[in-house]
């Protein structure tokens, strides 16, 4: 069954990138899920696994490559009027630039992203997401004001984090808001959210998450 063989490797790609230990090893599945759904000629699920791939490709330093894959995944949500797809491969490209350092470029797909989500209530956390990087960008492009102020709407969006994946998340987001408060100085500040990142990383139990 392609279809569910394609799932499977998703599965397996998004495990090696969520552990941190072997992300090398997600390259080989994630594009034997392209081959597949292209193969299946479905094209929802090709969006999603070229999606996958371009985040896999990002996460072991092919950046440029993962921003080729990832404008053929957003041409898909637009064929497919998908607004849920849309708003994660605005932030996936965001993250493909800003992992080339064109920052300016990464800020603006983190602010298409973060209007998509604004509209759909059930793209609140993915517009959480968005702001959060789009935070961190304005950190390496020393707007440091616009970064915390940011910083605070991203938090404001977030659930509660007991799985593990949104725990995952929540470190991340603690690590960028510590990082901004030193930048402005405010050490003790930035010591209380560098602790509430290490609570986190115990609930996310992955080598990433430390």
């Amino acid at each position: 069954d392609a279809r569910t063989r394609t799932e499977c490797l998703l599965t397996i790609a998004q495990l090696y990138i969520v552990d941190g230990r072997s992300m090398f090893s997600a390259v080989e599945p994630a594009a034997l899920a392209v081959m597949l759904a292209r193969d299946l000629n479905d094209p929802t699920l090709l969006r999603r696994a070229l999606t996958f791939q371009g985040n896999v490709l990002r996460e072991t330093n092919n950046p440029g490559d993962s921003v080729r894959v990832l404008t053929e995944a957003l041409d898909l949500c637009e064929q497919l009027a998908d607004e849920i797809g849309r708003c994660t491969v605005w932030n996936s490209l965001g993250n493909a630039f800003a992992a080339s350092a064109m920052y300016l470029d990464a800020a603006a797909s983190f602010e298409r992203a973060a209007a998509v989500g604004m509209a759909n209530a059930a793209l609140r956390s993915s517009r959480s997401v968005a702001l959060q990087n789009w935070a961190l960008c304005c950190l390496h492009t020393n707007q440091i004001d616009e970064g915390l102020s940011t910083m605070h709407q991203a938090m404001s969006l977030m659930g509660s984090a007991t799985a593990p994946a949104a725990a995952l998340n929540r470190v991340l987001a603690e690590g960028t808001l510590t990082r901004l408060l030193l930048a402005r100085d405010r050490i003790d500040e930035a010591a209380e959210r560098a602790q509430i990142a290490r609570e986190f990383a115990e609930q996310a139990k992955t080598v990433r998450a430390d």
